[in-house]
């Protein structure tokens, strides 16, 4: 129990950690008194080391704690939702594709919610309200992100089944609980897995109980499936972040990632997280593109003649050396995943090897839905077991490897090492237990700014020199 309690809240850890500190501060300063000062004096300055040096490794990415808490703790993790044959799901998607389609063409309709509510919500749903300009500019970016693929399709219905779950028990507390919405490849086990679709949704919450049986309930009601795709349960222990929030003094946490640029070049406009800047920002260009009005997590800033950007006022690190950015598609990305390096491209950036692991559809942070397409991006890690027992190697890798994004990384632009193509833009971290970061996907944020600025933008520019050019 102390174990889970431990891992669910890690400042619990860092609170014994202190008070251990600092009790034996207070027993090596009583030994100098009545013992011997020397042998006193190296123990409490070992100890403020020891102590000094954590924190520190803490702040850079390191995380100490986590060989010892993952050796003893364990995932729950539940297959709730098997997968239909390939034949189903492929109908499934078809019937969502041919639904978005009819809804992208007719210029009223995606101005409202599209949902697929499953049986037995529809009577206590109501999405037929209209949706603010950004909001609707990120529905339709979204939509026509998840038309490439049928995964992505079916993926998406289930999440409108959790968006559906959670206001119809929009009274109970527990629908506050962190919810993370993953795709994952499924690697083929035997060849009786061969005719389904080669994917699966991951849903990681820290309440896997209270969506469990709402989820196969509206499976089971409907034949032969709703969902179209296997949906596994996985217990989360931590806990989904910002990576950075803007500070009243006016000193900033975040980075401006990028640039946009108007089609005539006269206009550009600086790219970084809505959550960084203070809402009473003078040169956002767009003050209600916050994150409590769009699902999507991004704001842009005046560059000419606005304070953020010039040398008076300068809150974020800008040039004006700019690089026109090739953007990553979704065929690019899928190839890239767990095999491709791919890199923070800012100087104010710590420069951490990283991996795509899986698509991202949907999380939460303090309570609010971002519902945007992502990857979630982990530190590389080196393979030290071609020198040293694999035991011992498995806590190096631990120990030795910082986490990809740290604190003050939200709205630095991600791009692949070697054909530097613009993956995203970092927007926040899933912390403690199994630290990784969420970056919004650069196409789908290239189509939601076209829409929402009415095609007034159109070219992105990293405002640096590429550092490993």
């Amino acid at each position: 129990m102390l174990l889970a309690i431990t891992v669910k809240k890690i400042s619990l850890l860092k609170f014994i950690i202190g008070v251990f500190l600092g009790f034996s501060l207070i027993v090596s300063m009583i030994y100098i008194l009545l013992q011997d000062f020397f042998l006193g004096l190296i123990i409490l300055l070992g100890l403020i080391s020891i102590c000094f040096s954590y924190f520190l490794l803490e702040r850079k990415g390191y995380r100490l704690h986590l060989p010892f808490i993952m050796y003893f703790t364990k995932n729950f993790h539940e297959e709730i939702i098997k997968s239909p044959t390939l034949i189903i799901s492929q109908e499934i998607a078809n019937k969502r594709a041919e639904a978005i389609r009819n809804i992208i063409n007719n210029q009223y309709a995606i101005r409202k919610e599209f949902l697929e509510i499953p049986p037995d919500y529809k009577e206590f749903l109501d999405n037929s309200f209209e949706m603010s300009k950004l909001a609707y500019a990120s529905q339709k970016a979204r939509l026509k992100w998840q038309l490439k693929e049928d995964y992505l399709l079916l993926a998406e219905r289930v999440n409108d089944a959790l968006i559906t779950i959670n206001r119809k028990y929009s009274s109970n507390k527990e629908t506050n609980e962190e919810c993370l919405v993953k795709i994952v490849k499924i690697e083929e086990e035997s060849n009786d897995e061969i005719n389904i679709l080669p994917w699966k949704v991951i849903i990681e919450t820290t309440n896997p109980s209270y969506y469990r049986d709402k989820l196969i309930e509206i499976e089971n009601k409907t034949s032969p499936s709703w969902f179209g795709i296997r949906v596994d349960l996985v217990k989360s222990t931590g806990k989904t972040k910002f990576l950075g929030k803007c500070k009243l003094s006016g000193r900033k946490e975040g980075l401006l990632g990028g640039v946009f640029a108007s089609n005539d070049n006269q206009q550009q406009y600086g790219v970084t997280c809505a959550h960084v800047i203070s809402q009473k920002c003078a040169s956002a260009i767009n003050p209600t593109n916050t994150p409590q009005d769009t699902p999507i997590d991004i704001a842009l800033l005046g560059v000419q003649g606005y304070p953020c950007l010039n040398n008076e006022y300068k809150c974020f690190n800008y040039s004006n050396h700019l690089s026109q950015c090739d953007v990553a598609s979704e065929n690019e990305i899928k190839s890239f995943m767990h095999n491709h390096s791919i890199y923070k491209q800012h100087p104010k950036a710590n420069q951490v090897e990283g991996v795509i692991r899986h698509y991202l559809t949907s999380t939460r942070v303090n309570g609010k839905d971002y519902r945007f397409p992502c990857v979630e991006v982990v530190t590389r890690v080196r393979n030290y077991t071609n020198y040293i027992p694999p035991v011992i190697a498995n806590l190096l890798q631990r120990l030795l490897t910082r986490d990809f994004a740290v604190e003050g990384d939200s709205g630095c632009w991600v791009f692949e090492s070697s054909s530097q193509l613009w993956i995203g833009m970092i927007f926040g971290g899933y912390v403690n237990y199994s630290p990784a970061t969420y970056v919004a996907l650069a196409e789908p944020i290239m189509e939601y700014v076209k829409i929402a600025y009415e095609n007034e933008i159109q070219t992105p520019f990293y405002p640096f020199k590429f550092l490993n050019s």
